[in-house]
């Protein structure tokens, strides 16, 4: 969840209401994360991104940055510490099965792996070298336009997904640079420097292609009970929910379960179960809704039910 000051009931206005020994709501709104555009769900989740590297080491550099900028961007997502690892391709492998994948997500102990294949680059085109009046030094008098086509392929596997396969995605683009030269350069000699120039440029292109997996955001509002009996447990937790401490806001609704009032109960309950699947416990947040329905069930809960079973099919 993004922190967002759209708080719509304060804690202070909460006072103003302490009437009778009634459940009242407190309604806050937040940005909450959706599910990516690739329909691949990271969310809680740790991931690993490897490349693959030809024996020639041709591509080394090209792969090494767009898996570095695949995984800055993700990082920036709010996805902490993403290792990555170099394999080298052996001619004949199968990566994009299964197995490759399962196995190199076992070594790297991650529940998520995406794998870079080795680019794929088309038949580029090199103009006539052109004047180039900028250039000082004689290695830079001329200009040659260069562009050159190439297919990036990725490899995903989820080892919490429960179709258990590998998901292919594929992107095309073109790579254009002015490289400059004495005029007389070959045309060897002129990719060989586009080669270099390349690498540059393929970090944009991992953070170009991360973006189908970055999460999207939509505003919701999540609603709290509290009692109007003056426990200040009750505010006290609501405060902290404000604050986006959840820990600590389940820690004082937790000390209100004691009570003889079902209805009470079912209330901090409910409050419990919310402030876990806010912080992502899904499987938590159900176990504790299932208490305050055992309890008192709340006409909230059937909204938060609905909201678990979108995180968790």
């Amino acid at each position: 969840m993004k922190m967002r000051n759209l708080i719509y009931l304060t804690v202070p206005a909460l006072m103003l209401a302490l009437s009778s020994c009634s459940i009242q709501t407190y309604t806050m709104g937040l940005e909450a994360r959706q599910p990516s555009s690739s329909g691949v769900n990271l969310v809680g989740k740790t991931v690993a991104v490897a490349y693959l590297a030809s024996p020639s080491g041709v591509d080394t550099v090209f792969n090494s940055n767009i898996s570095d900028g695949f995984a800055q961007a993700l990082e920036e997502d709010g996805i902490p510490d993403i290792p990555q690892y170099r394999l080298i391709k052996v001619p004949g492998g199968e990566y994009a099965s299964r197995d490759t994948l399962v196995n190199l997500l076992m070594d790297t102990g991650c529940d998520v792996v995406f794998l870079f294949d080795t680019p794929s680059f088309g038949t580029p085109t090199v103009s006539e070298p052109q004047p180039n009046s900028a250039g000082k030094k004689e290695d830079e008098k001329y200009v040659y336009n260069v562009t050159i086509p190439y297919e990036v392929k990725l490899y995903a596997y989820d080892s919490m997904n429960k179709a258990d396969t590998v998901r292919s995605f594929h992107g095309k683009d073109n790579f254009s640079a002015h490289i400059l030269g004495r005029g007389d350069e070959s045309r060897g000699q002129i990719l060989g420097k586009l080669m270099e120039d390349i690498s540059g440029a393929a970090s944009m292109s991992g953070k170009s292609v991360a973006g189908s997996f970055v999460s999207g955001w939509k505003p919701e509002s999540f609603t709290f009970t509290y009692m109007d009996n003056l426990e200040n447990a009750w505010i006290d937790g609501l405060e902290h929910a404000a604050a986006f401490e959840w820990d600590k806001a389940i820690t004082s609704w937790e000390s209100l379960l004691g009570t003889k009032s079902l209805r009470k109960r079912s209330a901090a309950e409910y409050n419990i179960a919310l402030a876990c699947f806010l912080s992502g416990e899904y499987e938590l947040a159900s176990k504790w809704l299932a208490l305050s329905d055992k309890d008192a069930k709340l006409p909230l809960s059937a909204a938060l039910h609905k909201r678990l079973q979108e995180k968790t099919r």
